[in-house]
């Protein structure tokens, strides 16, 4: 008789949990999942690949070739990183060949597929989004679980590395999110997220990420892919005479637009927001500088916010080496 699907995420997280423990990962930071392979003795390729999601292939005895992964990289980074998670999932405990069509659970409700696939999207699920890291992203975010609404989700799945719809269907699983809530909630498309936080267009396409570093939020390294917009949000009250100008723009980034959105529409006076809105160019590690002044007196700031901001490039097709990433980001 197949397990209930609640006995399958016990058993799921608690193997989440000792990979966590036996690989050394810090479940307080975002987590990858290509560095868990790579790290677990798995060769990961990336490379297109027809009606598939992803490929466990268990390590040739005869010939003494290690295990490995292969990734379909035509299909969204969040897709790919889940995809990797199943796959650890196989290699830890499967060992077996295996051709994965879908490995998100949500794509085909929580009765679909064999057993040993409902263990493999649980097992990413937790591995991907263990309660400390939901616990401290959402402290580091100023997010109140009560309060999650479609922005808050969205938000949190790109800090996970995760898909919406994956995201939001393991916090209501978590008991985060009511199931009423997360029945209003998925009905909202990141699409229409991605517009109500006013860059889809700043972005390289429609596909691409919007990252928000929102006023309240504490200090963090924001990490983005090649392509996406990123929006950075201060508190401001322009009739006190300071304002908020960036006067340090990375070369891996390009300021699109500086604007301010007052509390209330067509007000005269009170805090607004301040917002500086970015298209990410290229890869890499570089910081970006706010300023708060009157711009009528040089020299004098009296407050600066810097964010780091940590990009990484498009994904393309071939051997992924995390490690060398890791390394060169350091």
């Amino acid at each position: 008789m197949a397990r209930s699907w609640r006995a399958v995420h016990r058993i799921a997280a608690a193997e989440a949990m000792r990979a966590h423990r036996e690989l050394g990962i810090d479940t307080t930071r975002p987590i990858d999942p290509f560095f868990a392979l790579e790290r677990s003795g798995v060769l990961v390729m990336r490379q297109p690949m027809d009606r598939l999601a992803g490929a466990y292939l268990p390590a040739n005895l005869v010939d003494g070739s290690p295990p490995g992964v292969l990734i379909n990289v035509s299909h969204p980074p969040s897709r790919q990183r889940y995809t990797a998670a199943h796959e650890l999932w196989h290699h830890r405990r499967d060992r077996d060949l295996i051709f994965d069509a879908e490995t998100e659970w949500i794509a085909r409700g929580e009765d679909g597929g064999p057993e040993r696939e409902r263990f493999a999207e649980a097992f990413a699920a937790w591995f991907l989004m263990p309660r400390q890291l939901v616990a401290v992203t959402m402290d580091l975010l100023g997010l109140v679980a009560e309060q999650l609404d479609e922005q808050g989700v969205y938000v949190l799945s790109l800090e996970f590395g995760t898909s919406y719809a994956a995201t939001l269907h393991h916090l209501a699983g978590m008991g985060l999110i009511p199931r009423q809530a997360e029945a209003r909630l998925q009905k909202a498309s990141p699409q229409a997220i991605k517009r109500a936080l006013g860059a889809i267009d700043v972005a390289a396409d429609a596909w691409k990420d919007v990252r928000l570093v929102g006023p309240r939020e504490r200090a963090r390294a924001v990490e983005a892919v090649e392509g996406d917009a990123l929006v950075v949000e201060v508190p401001e009250i322009p009739s006190s005479g300071y304002l908020w100008r960036a006067a340090d723009v990375p070369e891996i980034l390009a300021l699109v637009r500086d604007e301010y959105r007052p509390a209330v529409p067509d007000a005269l006076g009170g805090e607004g927001i301040h917002r500086f809105v970015f298209r990410v160019l290229a890869a890499g590690r570089q910081p970006i500088r706010l300023e708060l002044a009157r711009p009528w007196q040089r020299g004098k700031t009296v407050e600066t916010r810097d964010i780091e901001v940590v990009a990484e490039p498009q994904p393309t097709p071939g051997i992924v080496h995390p490690s060398s990433l890791v390394e060169a980001a350091a």
